[in-house]
């Protein structure tokens, strides 16, 4: 059953593969080595900017729920405390799981990039 599972995800990932690296590899195609730099230049600096936002918003909403924990606008007995706690369990996907995805993608296209400038 775990084989089976683990051979899905796998599976489920060609797709977002195929998209991630479709961009660089058409622009290298029908377009110039200005083009492909300028790709990269805009994934590296979207990404950079989305990693940096998506964690320090997982930080912040991780402490705000701490402060209050600690006895701060009433502590745990407030009504509205459910709901920074599930902030905060949105807040940690997106520092633990997001940013990390950017950097890959980050990673991935600036890689593919480069050696299509190289080659062309």
């Amino acid at each position: 059953a775990v084989e089976q599972m683990g051979q899905r995800a796998m599976d489920s990932l060609v797709v977002p593969g195929i998209l991630m690296l479709l961009p660089p590899i058409a622009i290298a195609y029908f377009g110039t080595a200005n083009g492909i730099l300028g790709l990269a230049l805009g994934v590296f600096f979207s990404s950079f900017n989305c990693t940096f936002l998506w964690s320090n918003l997982g930080d912040s909403l991780q402490q705000a729920r701490a402060y209050v924990e600690t006895g701060h606008f009433g502590g745990n007995q407030i009504e509205k405390f459910d709901v920074l706690r599930s902030a905060d369990h949105t807040g940690t996907v997106y520092r633990d799981v997001l940013s990390p995805g950017i950097n890959m993608l980050l990673k991935a296209i600036c890689m593919v990039t480069f050696l299509l400038i190289i080659t062309t």
